[in-house]
This record gives C-alpha cells, sequence and structure tokens, in this order.
C-alpha cells in the first residue's frame, strides 16, 4: 500500500492534508515513537466528521494507515498499546484549491 504523508501544520497550529473533490487517498500514521520498549499496537480506532468518511484502515508493526474520502472535516484516529499507552491524533482535511488558468 503506497501512503501519503501530506500533513501540514496550520497558522493556527492544527494539522491538515489536502484533497481534491473525488479524491481517495490513503495516508499513514508513523507510531514507532511510541512503540519504544518492545510495545505494540493493541486497538485502533479512526473517527470522521463532516464530509469525511475512513475506509480499509490498517495497521503494521510500526504504523496505521486509512484511505480517507471528502474534503471538508475531520479525522480521528487513537491507538492503545499493549503497555497502555493512549495517542490520539487529530487533523483536518480541508480542500484542495484549485488552480484558475485564464
Amino acid at each position: 500500500m503506497t501512503t501519503r504523508s501530506a500533513f501540514f501544520l496550520r497558522a493556527d497550529g492544527t494539522l491538515a492534508i489536502q484533497q481534491a473533490a473525488g479524491d481517495v487517498l490513503d495516508y499513514r500514521l508513523d507510531l514507532t515513537d511510541l512503540l519504544s520498549d518492545g510495545d505494540a499496537i493493541q486497538t485502533t480506532t479512526w473517527a470522521a466528521t463532516g464530509g469525511v468518511t475512513i475506509d480499509s484502515p490498517a495497521q503494521d508493526a510500526t504504523g496505521v494507515s486509512a484511505f480517507i474520502v471528502g474534503t471538508s472535516g475531520s479525522v480521528t484516529h487513537t491507538v492503545t498499546t499493549v503497555l497502555g499507552r493512549r495517542k490520539m491524533t487529530a487533523f483536518c482535511i480541508i480542500p484542495e484549491p484549485v488552480a484558475f488558468c485564464g
């Protein structure tokens, strides 16, 4: 699975990705730093708001990924590890600017 890491930090400090209408792209969250000391992913959940949906969530030994559909809303991912660590990552999905060629 090819995953994107096109996250950026907006001026207000929130994490975001831009998608064009009709895009269905997969994004990965790297959890390597959280999984120190031999820890492992125990549970992982995705939630979406607004006009965004999550499809085909997946995980491997060091991270999680999911396909994201939509251009206006937010996504929250929560992971819990075997040793009891819990990490929530939230980000906005915003429309990609449309080029005007005149």
